[in-house]
């Protein structure tokens, strides 16, 4: 069962569709964490494009489940498909889960058992802890990607911002850094860019949602597009 991306790219707000289908060649597309392209349905057809730069020889994946959790999570949904995931992001998160146990151990207990109102403090001391590790950028990037879901809280918070905005990276430097660890999701870009946007951005914010966007929709991003996925009135300028 999939749920209406269509709905977007056709510009239509209906929320509560969904549709079950069988599409032959996409069946044989493998799943990763890391993927490099993504679906799209239109209508009854299923379009699948690169969300980043894809080398020469390089497999074609896209995921299968919502991947901006942590691994335990994925691998819980993992099982339920039937498979272990060995991507390039699952392994490197793995090694970095057991060489520093304990305090990844702290970090998943808090994601789990925080406050619903203020993840702050899970997002602080993740981002403590990788320059303590000394991680390297791409290592970052799988991480954020990983806790995601606590980043966003507090982006959509003025509240939250305006009390842990200063010891955490921008929005749209974790939403850039996201993107690059999963390709591209409308979340990301809604979170990171939306409110700048409906704020009255101008031409820089502008070119960042169109570069998030680009993981999204894929390289031939068009104006049309991000409004239908960010449902916003883009004023007709020419960026």
């Amino acid at each position: 069962m999939e749920d209406a991306a269509s709905a977007k790219v056709l510009g239509k707000k209906n929320r509560d569709y969904c549709g079950v289908g069988l599409w032959i060649l996409a069946s044989f597309v493998n799943h990763s964490c890391n993927p490099n392209a993504r679906r799209l349905h239109i209508g009854d057809c299923v379009s699948i494009h690169a969300s980043r730069d894809i080398k020469a020889g390089e497999e074609i994946t896209f995921a299968y489940f919502d991947v901006l959790l942590p691994l335990k999570k994925r691998r819980e949904l993992e099982s339920r498909w039937r498979f272990s995931c060995n991507c390039k992001r699952c392994r490197c998160e793995q090694v970095i889960c057991l060489q520093r146990e304990e305090q990844m151990s702290e970090i998943e207990v808090g994601m789990e058992a925080g406050s619903e109102l203020d993840m702050g403090g899970v997002v602080v001391k993740l981002e403590q802890v990788m320059r303590r590790w000394m991680l390297k950028e791409k290592e970052k990037e799988f991480m954020r990607a990983s806790y995601w879901p606590a980043f966003s809280q507090i982006f959509k918070s003025e509240r939250l911002m305006s009390k842990w905005g200063r010891r955490i990276p921008a929005a749209e430097t974790v939403a850039e850094s996201v993107a690059e660890a999963i390709g591209g999701d409308d979340k990301v870009v809604k979170v990171a860019v939306a409110e700048g946007l409906k704020r009255g951005g101008g031409v820089a914010e502008m070119e960042r949602a169109m570069r998030l966007g680009r993981g999204f929709y894929g390289k031939v991003m068009k104006k049309q597009a991000m409004r239908a996925l960010l449902e916003l009135d883009i004023h007709e300028q020419s960026y």
